[in-house]
């Protein structure tokens, strides 16, 4: 069996597959981030071991432990280094540790590069030899295939396009830098953005529709609201559109993919092919004069499984 692990800033999805690819059964907690990494790991283990149990199998049954994590991370090592939305994991082994507990191989790589191998294999990639996948949740991460190979760089950071300056005379990062792709589309920045424009203005649609919950929402709430008519709402996706648009615009000039593919808790809301993709395409063709911007932009088919999945290939690859 291969055992795959989707490890995220708010729960952490561990599933059992067949060596063939059927996926036998999936278990979900939550991350806990700040009860730090010594309590997941162990959450983990223990896991495992319950799966092992339920379907009678052993250690030696394991072909492999196959880890997508927030980045940055170090492929090679099997470490976590410093992910900006798991605050408290620092310069974590997991690979180390998981090898020792299960005497198995374990293979660890960042979760944006392992979810862009989920749509390559079974998504919205399966016929594209070159595409660029981007993560919108917690935070953004990407994930570059080329030739249907993962390219990860020489010090194993391609990909991450959260993290590029898009506006120098923009706000603080989570990851120290200035301006970062991440501050203007990531959900919880989204959430401080339509935060700090509620202080100065009023939007009665919005207090209608979240009612009670409007002092404490979420990027679904804010989509939601933008699709019944809220000012604020429509106004602060505008912004994260802008910067999506220039964002993607950037890579393609360097990369050129056959396709872009949004994934991430963000995108997967109903609604975010009408209020996000759409008008991010559209915005894209005002932009790219050089030349007509004609890569398809689509949202990743496989959801909030494309990491879990994207395990599986990371197992049968590596």
């Amino acid at each position: 069996v291969i055992i795959g692990i989707d490890i995220g800033g708010t729960k952490i999805q561990q599933a059992l597959f067949t060596e063939n690819g059927k996926r036998i059964d999936t278990l979900v907690f939550s991350t806990q981030v700040r009860q730090g990494s010594e309590r997941a790991i162990n959450k983990i283990i223990e896991n495992t071991s319950l799966l092992l149990e339920k379907y009678k199998l052993k250690p030696i049954n394991i072909a492999s432990i196959n880890i997508g994590a927030p980045g940055p991370v170090n492929s090679r090592t099997g470490v976590i280094l410093q992910p900006p939305n798991l605050p408290t994991w620092r310069n974590v082994p997991l690979k180390k540790i998981l090898e020792e507990k299960f005497n198995c191989k374990v293979n660890l790589d960042n979760d944006a590069n392992v979810a862009a191998l989920g749509e390559l294999h079974f998504g919205a990639g399966k016929n594209c030899h070159s595409l660029v996948y981007i993560t919108i949740s917690t935070g953004v991460g990407g994930g570059i295939i080329i030739n249907r190979k993962l390219y990860r760089g020489w010090n194993n950071v391609a990909g991450e396009v959260g993290h590029f300056t898009i506006d120098p005379s923009g706000p603080r990062c989570s990851c120290g830098q200035i301006g970062c792709l991440e501050t203007f589309i990531s959900g919880p920045n989204l959430v401080k953005s339509l935060k700090e424009k509620l202080k100065y203005n009023e939007d009665e649609v919005f207090e209608k529709v979240m009612g009670k919950k409007s002092e404490d929402f979420s990027a679904k709430d804010i989509l939601d609201a933008a699709g019944r008519g809220s000012r604020l709402a429509n106004e602060t996706l505008e912004v994260a559109v802008k910067y999506l648009a220039l964002g993607i615009s950037i890579i393609n000039y360097i990369v050129n993919p056959e396709k872009f593919i949004l994934g991430g808790g963000v995108i997967q809301n109903e609604k975010a092919e009408k209020l996000l993709i759409q008008p991010t395409v559209e915005k894209l063709g005002e932009i790219c004069h050089f030349k007509t911007f004609s890569t398809p932009v689509v949202k990743a088919r496989l959801g909030k499984d494309s990491v879990i999945w994207g395990t599986y290939v990371l197992g049968k690859s590596e």
